[in-house]
């Protein structure tokens, strides 16, 4: 989130990140997959960037480099 100052209020600030990806083990625990989540939104007419979406909470100095594990989603290195 971050102040827009025009209309004093917070609005979601979006920043584009590399992600490497990891395959997933046998002990999965997430249900879906990036492809299954696309097939999904097209399914339920939702486009890919709202249904597919992650929040992550960062510092505006944070470089962090982000994994999304096929198995346990989203996580920071």
């Amino acid at each position: 989130m971050q102040f827009d100052a025009q209309s004093e209020k917070y609005i979601p600030s979006v920043k584009t990140v590399p992600f490497a990806v990891e395959d997933a083990p046998q002990n999965t625990w997430l249900a879906h997959d990036p492809v299954s989540l696309l097939k999904l939104c097209e399914a339920y007419n939702v486009s890919a960037e709202e249904g597919c979406k992650v929040s992550l909470a960062l510092y505006p100095n944070q470089e962090p480099e982000w994994v999304y594990h096929l198995g346990f989603g989203v996580y920071r290195k």
